[in-house]
């Protein structure tokens, strides 16, 4: 009975903080639905094109913290049963390393700005003054990343979720709120970037004062040493090489469309991509799964107007199939990640930059925004695929892992088959995207119906139940 109890227990720790994270994720894409045409149309397509490589290169900030955040997340949930003094060491040392890191790489950044610029993209004479300025101010925010990162680690490797979703939430609204209220008012894009340094700034000095509280009471200081960082080095060895890749892959496909179609297409790519992500925002959900059927060009033509439509409707509709390939990908990953065996991830990594990069680069030659996302969407279904292959081979499948392959074949039936009548009502029954739009709702209920009943363990069952039943005692 006290095995059900505890993994009643992990279960019901799963859902809640699966819970958390869906509320950041959910509120942002909100958000972004109504206000990123707001950012655009103030800005125009090349200016936005120009605030979303912004984006791009703030998103790759990550891949100079050598592994560590990750690393982080594991070695503060080993310290919190080891004893304060070495959760103290690897905060500290995490801290330190990660906030060097970003003060060499902003650096950089900064002194690279105009050769970028002038060499690296594609972009008019008359906004190169503009666009140097903005990279120089997004120097400034790579070391405040890079800290917020190693602290919202420590937090999240100490199970405080509820915490670390509450620093996180602010950044993420501000990327979508300030641009859009900011461009509206006429600021320039450097403008835009110094106020979201400050945002920032404030979200580093809250989160280490609630670090400091939940995790390291007392004075901060210098480590003892640096042998738990020897550590930690030793297994991020290869999580480094996928924090450094990783990025890389992911964002390639903008900066291809930028070097090569220039700065409007980008603008027009990111509006495919932004819709793609924040309608698709579930992984592996009801939500992520049927929606790739309802991708279609009234989504940018109701969002954005009948011009992206126009230009990014087929890009989105092969994104919207990418975004559900790379929700499928999360679970393996995370598998490989906690049986300990990063190298696998980071090797599949390795030969997937030596093949994307060349391939991103032809298929945006030959098809401009639209080759860009066939390669994007290619490289999420090679991420699933290899990472199904790998957790296969090098853990084995347990008689636990053999049900969980039954119920979640279960569900890839049940989304296969909604996906295909929601596709035939568009494209052969040539239904309006409103009544398309009201019957969806009805095709949700009875997804999450079915899922509920079929595919959930009576373990995920419970924990979900358990936490709905806490929060509504609580309200």
């Amino acid at each position: 009975m006290s095995g059900t109890r505890g993994a009643i227990s992990t279960s019901e720790r799963v859902a809640r903080n699966g819970a958390l994270n869906l509320g950041a994720l959910v509120l942002p894409a909100v958000a972004a639905v109504f206000l990123v045409p707001v950012t655009i149309r103030a800005l125009g397509a090349p200016r936005f094109g120009l605030l979303a490589l912004a984006w791009a290169l703030a998103e790759g900030a990550g891949m100079f913290d050598f592994g560590l955040a990750r690393t982080t997340v594991r070695f503060v949930a080993d310290a919190t049963v080891r004893g304060a003094e070495r959760l103290r060491e690897i905060i500290l040392l995490s801290i330190l390393t990660q906030t060097a890191a970003g003060l060499l790489a902003g650096a950089l950044l900064f002194a690279l700005a105009p050769s970028l610029v002038r060499h690296a993209f594609t972009i008019p004479p008359a906004e190169i003054p503009e666009a140097i300025a903005m990279f120089r101010v997004l120097a400034f925010h790579v070391p405040v990343l890079l800290a917020l990162a190693a602290l919202r680690a420590a937090l999240e490797g100490a199970q405080r979720f509820d915490v670390s979703t509450a620093l996180r939430l602010p950044g993420s609204l501000a990327s979508i709120v300030v641009p859009a209220i900011a461009a509206r008012a006429g600021a320039s894009l450097p403008t835009i970037l110094w106020i979201l340094l400050g945002i920032r700034v404030a979200l580093l000095l809250s989160s280490a004062t609630l670090v400091k509280r939940t995790l390291l009471p007392g004075r901060w200081g210098l480590p003892a040493g640096f042998g738990v960082l020897r550590e930690m080095l030793g297994y991020s060895g290869w999580v480094a090489v996928t924090a450094a890749i990783g990025p890389v892959i992911g964002s390639v496909d903008r900066f291809v469309v930028r070097s090569v179609v220039g700065v409007a297409g980008l603008g027009y790519y990111t509006g495919a991509i932004e819709a793609a992500t924040r309608f698709l925002l579930i992984p592996s959900t009801a939500f992520n799964a049927l929606l790739p059927a309802l991708a279609n060009t009234e989504i940018l033509r109701a969002w954005l107007g009948p011009v992206f439509a126009q230009q990014a409707g087929p890009a989105l509709r092969i994104l919207a199939v990418g975004v559900f390939l790379g929700g499928l990908a999360h679970l393996p990953l995370a598998v490989l990640y906690g049986a300990g065996r990063p190298d696998l991830p980071a090797k599949i990594h390795i030969g997937e930059v030596i093949a994307h990069v060349p391939l991103t680069f032809l298929l945006v030659k030959a098809w401009g925004i639209t080759g860009a996302a066939l390669s994007w969407t290619l490289r999420c279904g090679a991420d699933w695929l290899l990472y199904e292959i790998a957790t296969r081979r090098a853990i084995g499948r347990s008689a636990e892992d053999i049900a969980e392959e039954e119920r979640l074949r279960s569900l890839l039936w049940l989304t296969l088959a909604f996906v295909c009548s929601l596709a035939l009502m568009l494209w052969v029954g040539e239904l309006r995207w409103s009544l398309v739009m009201a019957l969806f709702p009805v095709a949700l209920l009875a997804y999450g119906f079915v899922g509920w009943s079929k595919v959930l363990s009576d373990d995920e069952r419970s924990a979900w139940l358990g936490m709905l039943s806490r929060a509504r005692v609580r309200s």
